[in-house]
């Protein structure tokens, strides 16, 4: 019985450590999260984040597509823009920040 006991233990234990806290998770803003949504930071001045990727740092992002990712709220165009801005999400804002940086500094 002290086996048995001491097993449930061990199981019982060894399983709840890690799921304490989940991880948090990136998504639109749409989807309610208090904790992105709180402390993000508007990206490039509200322009469309895919625009900018693609070099064109004019066009506007509207309030309705967000996109709340790394503490930063991204604005686009259209939603079609932003699924695709989704695709490869790492990639483009890297690339979306050099082209923002490099506009600035003209």
């Amino acid at each position: 019985m002290k086996i048995i006991y001491l097993l449930f233990l061990f199981l019982a234990f060894s399983c709840s450590h890690h799921h304490k806290k989940s991880p948090h998770h990136h998504h639109d803003d749409k989807a309610g999260c208090k904790k992105c949504s709180k402390d993000a930071k508007e990206a490039f001045e509200k322009k469309c984040a895919h625009a900018v990727m693609e070099g064109d740092t004019h066009v506007e992002g509207k309030e309705e597509f967000t996109l709340t990712h790394g503490g930063r709220k991204y604005y686009f165009s259209s939603k079609e823009k932003m699924e695709k801005f989704k695709t490869h999400l790492d990639e483009h804002v890297k690339e979306a920040n050099n082209n923002w940086e490099n506009a600035t500094r003209r």
